[in-house]
């Protein structure tokens, strides 16, 4: 089926800036806004995000700080509950 593509997920902490690479296909069962929520929720406040279309696939990119430089980001655990988003949705 065209659209369908298997989602991948790249995230990279750069001190208190966190990039967040994230390639699906046409068709995916998630919003942005959902991802920018899991960042907002676990102490990330999102400062650009890009996209671009190439064929069948959507390319995101993603740059978000630390509210606060004393407590930073939980990245560990932003990989944690974006892979379970896009990899497992809810209806």
């Amino acid at each position: 089926m065209i659209g369908l593509v298997s989602p991948v997920l790249a995230i990279r902490e750069m001190g208190s800036i966190l990039e967040v690479n994230l390639i699906t296909g046409l068709s995916k069962s998630f919003t942005l806004h959902q991802v920018f929520s899991v960042l907002q929720q676990e102490g990330a406040e999102v400062v650009s995000a890009s996209s671009s279309t190439v064929g069948v696939r959507v390319f995101y990119t993603i740059y978000s700080q630390a509210l606060s430089s004393r407590i930073g980001i939980a990245t560990s655990r932003i990989s944690e509950r974006l892979h379970q988003l896009i990899n497992n949705p809810v209806a």
